[in-house]
């Protein structure tokens, strides 16, 4: 992976994650060491601050960190935008309730990180999510900031809208 980095033709390095669905075959042990790998070899290249200018418009997918490492993110990249899943619908998720108290409207995306994570503030007994779900990703945070739903869902389009230029 570190020789096809350097490669001229590589023009960027995906997603990185670990996965726990029924449905993956490998193993989560075997996932943890090749995601500690990548993150030690991003981390190594210093690869987002090194490749994206400071004026990058950034979706960081689903993260779930703490606030304070969100804010280095957020000082580094003015354009950055964090999404955050369904995962804020489920009650025991406090770090995730947290994270969308934190979270600036002007810089919140709605996300569903379909089929996983049926939302909690629907039914238990959904066994998938759609991007239909989104809808309650955004009720769920606008109950948590005290502000409209209809304000979160316009402020994440338009954030949706400045990310991909549509």
């Amino acid at each position: 992976m570190v020789d096809m980095m350097s490669h001229s033709r590589v023009v960027a390095v995906g997603n990185i994650r670990l996965d726990r669905h029924h449905a993956n075959k490998c193993g989560f042990h075997v996932q943890k060491q090749t995601f500690i790998f990548q993150l030690q070899l991003a981390d190594r290249h210093d690869i987002a601050r090194m490749y994206l200018s400071h004026s990058h418009r950034i979706h960081m997918h689903g993260f779930t960190g703490a606030n304070h490492q969100l804010q280095s993110w957020f000082d580094a990249f003015p354009n950055l935008k964090v999404g955050i899943t369904t995962l804020v619908t489920f009650p025991t998720a406090r770090n995730i309730h947290r994270l969308a108290q934190f979270v600036p409207l002007d810089r919140l995306l709605l996300e569903t990180d379909a089929p996983h994570f049926p939302p909690r503030n629907v039914s238990n007994r959904l066994s998938h999510s759609t991007p239909l779900h989104a809808l309650n990703t955004g009720i769920r945070i606008s109950q948590i900031k005290s502000v409209s739903h209809k304000e979160v869902l316009l402020q994440s389009t338009a954030n949706c809208r400045f990310v991909y230029g549509i």
